[in-house]
């Protein structure tokens, strides 16, 4: 069960809570990337075909234990031949406004991609979240955000002997990123109706090392690194917060103000 911890709130009854990998699934028939609301009103999974067939989404009602109801199937973007779909391990769901109306939810997709690099790596992952409205006997289901989860990379910085005490043992230069998506609580109650879409707070934290290195940049070009450089330092630019909120002119959710270019940081 999602413990009261794991939940956040808004005044307005939406939350977010704990998306967990399907209960009882029988991993013959149940695929691994599957995952249910403690009640089970909302369960997803994603069904891959080969690499010309986009992803699909399913989602289903599971509160009867003998028989699923399928609730929507949403093509996703077909990704990269390398990139891995999988579920974000939340959820976010609306009240549900009348008896009509039903249920709404956003599920979080997350698409990761890798690269390769002599001596080094790099990973990527972006959050899309997917909306899904049941009114009036009809499923609307449709992507309304996509932004950078987290990001790593790992590029080497020794080739010769004389690079290794040049870098004071640090051969590599890492570069590492982390964001946050949570709900966001109005400091005016009357700032937005009940039944509208929530509000998140989007935050970052962008760091590299050794010291403020860049990918942009030769590091063997820099001066000697000594002990005191071997730290970890945060990357002012790339670590920020912005107010995330539905635009209905777009139909998709947008920062309070344009992101910088973090590229280096969410990009393989």
């Amino acid at each position: 069960m999602t413990a009261d911890t794991d939940v956040e709130h808004d005044h307005y009854g939406n939350r977010i809570e704990n998306f967990e990998p399907m209960p009882n699934a029988d991993p013959a028939t149940t695929p691994s990337n599957s995952r249910c609301t403690a009640d089970r009103r909302w369960c997803a999974e994603i069904q891959h075909g080969d690499t010309e067939t986009a992803p699909l989404l399913v989602l289903s009602d599971r509160t009867n234990p003998v028989q699923a109801k399928e609730i929507a199937r949403y093509a996703l973007p077909l990704a990269e031949e390398q990139a891995d779909v999988d579920l974000w391990s939340r959820i976010v769901r609306l009240p549900e406004s009348t008896e009509h109306a039903g249920q709404q939810a956003m599920i979080g997709v997350v698409t990761g991609l890798h690269a390769m690099y002599s001596g080094g790596g790099a990973h990527a992952e972006r959050l899309s979240l997917i909306q899904v409205s049941m009114e009036y006997g009809s499923t609307m289901i449709r992507e309304v955000l996509s932004v950078p989860l987290n990001g790593s990379a790992l590029i080497r910085a020794c080739f010769l002997e004389e690079d290794l005490e040049r870098r004071a043992g640090a051969c590599h230069d890492e570069y590492n990123f982390a964001a946050t998506l949570t709900l966001r609580e109005t400091k005016n109650r009357h700032a937005a109706k009940p039944g509208a879409l929530p509000q998140f707070d989007y935050v970052t934290a962008a760091t590299s090392f050794p010291g403020p290195v860049s990918r942009d940049k030769d590091s063997l070009a820099n001066p000697p690194l000594t002990e005191k450089d071997l730290v970890h330092a945060v990357n002012d630019e790339c670590s920020y917060r912005r107010v995330v909120r539905f635009n209905p002119a777009t139909e998709r959710y947008e920062f309070d103000s344009p992101a910088p270019d973090c590229s280096a940081f969410t990009v393989p």
